[in-house]
């Protein structure tokens, strides 16, 4: 999402909810809910063959944008989290170092990223 203003809201419904993603005069929804353990949330997003597939999604890179995504619903919602993006959506986790890595099991996953 590097370059396009965007706009993230998360709407909170019990222990789930969606996430709204204004982009390019669009409005993209992903569904959101509450993890356990050390998982803080979970946000599910198509995985990277549904993601080239889809009409809305293909002009985005699945993963430059969820990684913009994950950035911006840890500064909302949770800023101390570690973040991870995965095949299936993107993770937070309880965390004393905030940032974001890859899931490193997963092939096709984005390459590892660290911030500060």
């Amino acid at each position: 999402m590097r370059g396009r203003p965007f706009t993230v809201s998360v709407v909170k419904e019990g222990r789930s909810g969606h996430v709204h993603v204004a982009v390019g005069g669009r409005t993209l929804q992903f569904y959101w809910e509450y993890g356990g353990g050390n998982c803080i949330a979970r946000v599910a997003a198509p995985d990277p063959d549904e993601w080239s597939s889809s009409v809305t999604l293909a002009e985005y890179g699945r993963d430059e944008f969820l990684a913009g995504l994950a950035r911006e619903i840890a500064r909302l919602e949770c800023p101390s989290a570690t973040i991870e993006v995965a095949r299936d959506g993107i993770y937070f986790y309880e965390s004393s170092r905030p940032g974001i890595a890859s899931n490193p099991g997963s092939p096709d996953g984005p390459p590892a990223q660290r911030e500060p």
